[in-house]
């Protein structure tokens, strides 16, 4: 087992324990992902392993600690990209910016719970990692539509 920090605030840091298993389970998800396979969230490590900041996600969704562990470069995924989730309905249209995964996943349950969108939440969280690390530009599937800005959009 071994810790790695995450800073969700500049005045915070969290050291978060994560066993050999966990590392495996995450990496095994993000493969699963690049490949475009939905993952099997029920079935894995991290389930259900929430914080306060990510309220309604695991923590694996958590941008940093997934950089982290997965080594990509923690301040590239802040400084240049946000994500772009809208949910449409015949009457409404959600619209909301952020700049971690488990913002985005978390405003895509939010939003398809307010208004009454089925949403294939596995896909979802598949699509933002994807487009997360560049293998897909946008996702739109339904009513749900995922776009990124980089720091030339932004």
């Amino acid at each position: 087992m071994r810790i790695v920090r995450i800073s969700p605030y500049p005045q915070v840091e969290i050291g978060v324990s994560v066993s050999e298993q966990m590392e495996a389970d995450l990496k095994k998800c993000y493969e699963k992902s690049r490949a475009g396979e939905p993952g099997n969230c029920g079935g894995c490590s991290w389930y259900a392993i929430d914080i306060e900041m990510n309220k309604g996600t695991s923590l694996c969704g958590d941008a940093e600690l997934a950089g982290k562990i997965l080594g990509k470069d923690k301040e590239g995924v802040k400084k240049m990209k946000r994500f772009v989730v809208s949910l449409i309905t015949g009457t409404s249209e959600f619209k909301f910016e952020c700049r971690k995964i488990s913002d985005a996943y978390r405003a895509i349950i939010e939003a398809s719970e307010v208004l009454k969108v089925d949403a294939d939440l596995d896909q979802a969280m598949a699509a933002l990692v994807l487009i997360d690390n560049g293998d897909m530009l946008s996702y739109e599937k339904g009513r749900i539509k995922i776009e990124i800005l980089d720091a030339d959009n932004v």
